[in-house]
């Protein structure tokens, strides 16, 4: 793929949509959950939940800014 398409776009973005609602309606509940049996009653790890969630996205979102660009015809 040598060019950036709307169909490669559309694909990465159903694909992150996807596994994004697939997280937030199955498998973070299920985390919030069993860490609700903490003796703390799972703040701290609620807390460090979030932040690796907002770790995650802005990594995501970075590398896809850089092969956007790439695609686009940006140098490396």
């Amino acid at each position: 793929m040598t060019r950036l398409t709307p169909w490669w776009v559309v694909w990465r973005l159903g694909l992150y949509l996807v596994i994004g609602a697939l997280y937030w309606r199955r498998w973070r509940p299920r985390i919030l959950d069993s860490v609700a049996r903490d003796q703390d009653g799972g703040a701290a790890a609620r807390y460090r939940l979030r932040r690796s969630e907002r770790a995650v996205v802005i990594v995501i979102a970075t590398l896809e800014l850089f092969n956007i660009l790439s695609y686009a015809g940006g140098t490396q």
